[in-house]
């Protein structure tokens, strides 16, 4: 695991310390700077990769940029060498020089691929942030964290098969960069509009990707350069991350602009179009026929009633396999119930839907949700047991409700609800409550 001391010691060596103050570098040096660690990093995650870093003068040997082109191994690492060729002589010194002092403290006989991301991830999660006083503060928030997600994605992710990975509506690019870890020599494709692509690509440099294609852009964009029914596998998170610099990104608000008809049911969104099924159908256009898909979503988009039609048509079309409740601090110091989405494009249609409840099989430790039980949480979904299997006809009666906890109970008995009967209820209830704060506050007056 990686310590938070390690991450400041890095993030200080990559700083300079101006008139008492800390200051942290510019875009135009920080790009360069975090290409050349992540160069490092790939080093340390596998030795044969880059070998000029076993050399103990190494920056002394590294007089240029164009240096390094002896060294690329991917198409990937090629597009970090291009990014590194732009910085002047005098730059290129003082680059090599902060990240030789960096890997002093990287005196570590491996680093996992999780691990390096997860340094490389922290270190530039506090050189981007605004909000802290100092990029060198003790207490620091992350979002998905690596070292959560990866036994999670081990589990979910089908590696055999995949030779091509979609990552839309990527955010800072962590699950792209996690997914992309479990399947190296995989083509990555990744869309984001709150990281910079330059980024994105050198921690798939890291994990080893073959070749990576990110574009700054939302999915959901009127041109795209996603090929339908293309990718082997799509993963997105559709949870709303509490650190995240835009306040006007899919995560955050409604989705509003351009939807195609080729790649979103227009219909079935009606007339309050939903940003997390909008992007679920548009992944469903971009896999394979056989192709499978991970969405990572709160709960909201499963039990919203504006989002009951568009629920309804994806149980219709068979494009839902099984929906998991995951551990409630996977995403750190929050509560948010964390779901994972399965789809799958080559399932039945009338093949029913398999709810999980995994909750107990994760702990909490340091603030993050671990899974605990790697076996049980693997053969519960392998076999489909330890849940509830229900057929998509019994699903779709009411409003299509998708989050497991409605179906499972100690008989795993799926009950019929009369959504109308509940309404009124509900209605009624409300008119009681109505009155006694009424009376209440006639009393105080």
């Amino acid at each position: 695991m990686i310590s938070e001391t390690l991450v400041i010691e890095i993030t200080k060596a990559f700083i300079e310390h101006r008139r008492g103050e800390f200051v942290k570098p510019g875009i135009t040096e920080r790009k360069p700077l975090l290409g050349l660690f992540s160069l490092l990093l790939a080093h340390k995650v596998d030795s044969s990769r880059f070998s000029f870093f076993e050399q103990e003068e190494w920056s002394s040997t590294l007089t240029s940029a164009a240096y390094l082109e002896n060294f690329s191994d991917s198409s990937v690492a090629e597009l970090v060498i291009s990014e590194l060729s732009k910085i002047s002589e005098k730059g290129w010194m003082t680059v090599v020089n902060k990240v030789q002092t960096a890997s002093q403290f990287l005196r570590l006989s491996s680093l996992s691929v999780i691990d390096a991301l997860t340094l490389y991830e922290r270190v530039l999660h506090r050189l981007q942030e605004k909000a802290p006083k100092s990029p060198l503060q003790g207490s620091f928030p992350y979002q998905y964290w690596g070292e959560g997600f990866e036994s999670v994605l081990k589990v979910l992710v089908e590696r055999n098969s995949v030779k091509s990975i979609y990552s839309p509506n990527a955010h800072r690019g962590e699950l792209t960069s996690y997914t992309s870890a479990l399947i190296p020599s995989s083509t990555v494709f990744s869309e984001t509009d709150e990281q910079s692509s330059t980024y994105v690509y050198q921690k798939l440099l890291i994990t080893g990707a073959e070749e990576a294609h990110v574009y700054e852009n939302s999915s959901l964009d009127q041109d795209t350069d996603i090929a339908p029914n293309s990718m082997d596998l799509a993963v997105t998170a559709c949870v709303a991350s509490v650190q995240s610099p835009a306040p006007t990104t899919l995560h955050r608000n409604e989705l509003k602009g351009f939807f195609d008809p080729n790649r979103i049911d227009l219909t079935s969104l009606g007339n309050n179009p939903s940003k997390e099924f909008a992007l679920i159908q548009h992944m469903l256009w971009a896999l394979k026929e056989d192709g499978s898909g991970i969405v990572f979503t709160g709960k909201g988009p499963l039990q919203r009633e504006k989002e009951a039609l568009v629920r309804k048509s994806l149980l219709m079309s068979g494009a839902i396999e099984s929906v998991i409740k995951l551990g409630d601090n996977l995403l750190g110091g929050r509560s948010t119930s964390v779901y994972a989405l399965l789809l799958c494009k080559r399932k039945a249609v009338n093949e029913p839907v398999f709810f999980l409840d995994a909750s107990d099989m994760f702990e909490t430790r340091s603030r993050y949700s671990y899974l605990s039980d790697v076996t049980l949480f693997h053969e519960s979904i392998a076999s489909k047991s330890n849940g509830v299997t229900v057929e998509p006809e019994k699903v779709i009666e009411g409003d299509a409700v998708l989050f497991p906890e409605f179906y499972l109970s100690k008989t795993t008995e799926v009950k019929m609800v009369d959504i109308d009967r509940l309404k009124l209820k509900l209605k009624e209830a409300q008119k009681t409550t109505d009155k006694c704060f009424a009376l209440l506050k006639e009393m105080q007056s």
